[in-house]
């Protein structure tokens, strides 16, 4: 639980060295513009203007999502649920093998995902038919995930969520994959010769890039870390795991909401949905929750299934 607490200090810590400059507010205003509008096109969507949410409703609605995921993964993710639909599953279908159908388990949780952000990118899009659904699409891949919340809650209990932590860190990784598209262009926006040049909403936007972009290179290193010392791994307790999960999984959650943030307040008129499809896109994204939990638990790994310690 402290090794939690000093990821999240961490986390917190690098993003605010990056996004809070120690220089005087003088800025090139033809250059701080450039900027501005280079983040809004990366978001821009165009609806009805007297209908547009406020950037705080947006991220009001990313809190609201991260809880229902969160209740999602608690209610549908224990050990003894799990037990249960495993061996429902059984009973019907006959034994299988376990770890082809965790992995066949794990794709199609991916993919579950990755069909409901290209939904949710056709539902924005019928706002604005100007508006790219690739940039969307994108922009919904970089959205901040429950899955660091779930982690540390989870170690509460760790013996009745431990199969479920580990699900939802590899699923929080592999889907998070495409979103360095995201940073990278952001990055890019905000590379100014000058850093005084970059507007105060963009530095959260930078700051958010940075800490996206070192996330994902840790990601590529994992990898080989698993693959050199897997027999040392298999003698560590499974709350080093998990806890090294966790702060993974928490720097992404970071660099997602500076981003985020920092681009919906850069201009806040460039994303612009209504409130009816952001509703909407809340209903489909609480049934995908439900659903994906509920598939891993009949796919997934039990506790026997997984093994002990």
């Amino acid at each position: 639980m402290r090794s939690s607490i000093a990821w999240l200090v961490f986390c917190f810590g690098a993003s605010s060295v990056i996004a809070i400059p120690f220089l005087p507010e003088k800025t090139s205003s033809d250059s701080s513009q450039h900027i501005t509008d280079g983040l809004a096109a990366l978001i821009e969507l165009n609806s009805d203007a007297y209908l547009c949410l406020q950037p705080k409703v947006v991220l009001l609605w990313f809190v609201a999502y991260i809880a229902v995921t969160t209740i999602a993964s608690l209610a549908l993710g224990t050990a003894t649920f799990r037990k249960y639909m495993v061996a429902s599953r059984k009973r019907y279908l006959g034994p299988m093998n376990e770890t082809a159908m965790a992995i066949v388990s794990a794709l199609i949780s991916v993919g579950l995902q990755i069909a409901a952000t290209l939904s949710t990118g056709v539902i924005l899009r019928a706002d604005d038919h100007q508006a790219s659904l690739h940039k969307m699409a994108l922009a919904w891949f970089a959205r901040p995930l429950a899955t660091p919340i779930i982690i540390w809650l989870t170690m509460i209990n760790i013996d009745e969520y431990r199969e479920n932590s580990f699900e939802a860190a590899l699923l929080d990784t592999i889907y998070g994959l495409p979103s360095i598209s995201l940073f990278a262009s952001v990055a890019h926006v905000t590379n100014a010769k000058n850093p005084r040049d970059v507007p105060r909403p963009a530095r959260l936007a930078r700051a958010g890039s940075a800490l996206g972009i070192l996330h994902f290179i840790i990601t590529l290193v994992i990898p080989g870390v698993l693959f050199l010392h897997s027999r040392h791994l298999k003698r560590k307790p499974t709350i080093a795991i998990i806890s090294a999960s966790f702060g993974h999984c928490a720097l992404r959650f970071c660099a997602c909401w500076l981003l985020w943030a920092g681009l919906l307040y850069a201009d806040e008129t460039a994303f612009c949905p209504k409130p009816l499809t952001m509703k909407k896109i809340l209903v489909l994204w609480l049934f995908i929750s439900f659903i994906d939990q509920f598939w891993r638990a009949i796919a997934g790994r039990d506790r026997e299934s997984g093994g002990d310690d």
